[in-house]
């Protein structure tokens, strides 16, 4: 780690020189943690310094990759290219889970129609009496549909059968 003591870091306008720039982006120089949060600071605040920090960074060389960079790819490149693994576990499970599932919705619905079915609730008078089942309770008057529906059917018949005529 260097630092160059004769380093301008601010120009008479306030702004970041671009020695200034190029060392902040050097990994080998390092500057005074106060400097370098000074720095970041006007950076976020001025947009002619940020326009020319940005440039420098994309003009700057990459730094080279860590060791054992290259062969970390290789690896994670060969896994990836690998056959997957047996999943067959994690698939089992799920395909158990919805199996028993459905075996309980199968197991509950042939209880509720065996219930209902066999008449359980029927002749039960503490269900005859319940307010469910009302003892005044008497079917609504049809007669109105019904002749709707006779003259439906004579009209039917007189389409198809001979003809309308009157």
């Amino acid at each position: 780690m260097k630092t160059d003591p004769n380093l301008t870091i601010w120009n008479v306008h306030g702004h970041l020189t671009a020695a200034a720039l190029v060392v902040l982006l050097d990994e080998q120089t390092r500057l005074p943690e106060e400097e370098l949060l000074n720095m970041m600071e006007h950076i976020g605040c001025c947009e002619q310094c940020a326009t020319a920090f940005a440039e420098a960074a994309v003009a700057a060389p990459l730094p080279p990759p860590p060791a054992g960079f290259a062969e970390s790819v290789l690896v994670r490149k060969r896994l990836e290219d690998a056959p997957p693994a047996d999943t067959t576990p994690k698939a089992s499970k799920h395909r158990r889970t919805l199996l028993l599932y459905s075996y309980r919705a199968a197991v509950a619905a042939c209880v509720v129609l065996a219930v209902a079915l066999s008449g359980v609730f029927q002749n039960n008078e503490a269900w005859q009496n319940h307010f469910f089942f009302p003892k005044d309770l008497s079917p609504p008057a049809i007669s109105w549909m019904q002749t709707l529906s006779q003259n439906f059917t004579d009209l039917s018949r007189r389409f198809f059968v001979g003809g309308y005529s009157q």
